[in-house]
């Protein structure tokens, strides 16, 4: 079993990125901030640890439905080699 990695906020010695928002994003965050409370930093680390949340939920449920189809497309195939070839056996 692996280890769990200890969740560690974020400050001077942290991964560091140069950002471009588009005219007008600063202030949406800085008002974010101000009305929560959090650091222009912490909004802005906060709202990207969601979207990528969402996006890995979304990945993990679309793969899950794809081996869903995958094995209905399987059986579908193995009734109809049945039906062509009733003595068919594949690991032959």
């Amino acid at each position: 079993m692996m280890a769990k990695k200890a969740v560690r906020s974020t400050g001077r010695g942290s991964d560091q990125f140069v950002l471009r928002l588009p005219e007008g994003m600063r202030d949406q965050v800085a008002a974010a901030a101000e009305q929560t409370g959090m650091s222009m930093n912490a909004v802005i680390v906060k709202a990207l640890a969601l979207h990528l949340k969402i996006v890995g939920d979304d990945l993990s449920d679309q793969v899950s439905q794809l081996w869903t189809k995958v094995e209905a497309l399987e059986s579908a195939v193995a009734d109809l080699r049945e039906e062509m070839h009733p003595s068919f056996d594949p690991s032959d």
